[in-house]
């Protein structure tokens, strides 16, 4: 991973609980968890970790498509950090 481990926060928890090798990953995803633009309600930032939460309590295979998610080979990133606005 390199000079990527500098930018991304790895916090131990991966969709759907797995995870693969950045080499040998078909999928890389990663997390923006970002406020600054909310006007209202702030909270945004916590979407990216609760999408992993979820995504360990969702039904992985498809009828429709006969694949599951799990032999998907995906690389969690974790979140990029953010940086405050001057």
């Amino acid at each position: 991973m390199g000079w990527l481990k500098y930018h991304i926060s790895d916090e131990g928890r991966y969709f759907n609980g797995k995870q693969y090798e950045i080499s040998e990953a078909e999928f890389i995803l990663f997390g923006a968890p970002i406020d600054s633009t909310s006007t209202y309600r702030a909270g945004s930032r916590e979407a990216p970790q609760m999408i992993r939460l979820a995504s360990l309590n969702v039904e992985t295979y498809s009828f429709r498509t006969e694949m599951d998610a799990l032999d998907l080979k995906i690389h969690d990133a974790g979140d990029i950090p953010q940086t405050p606005n001057i």
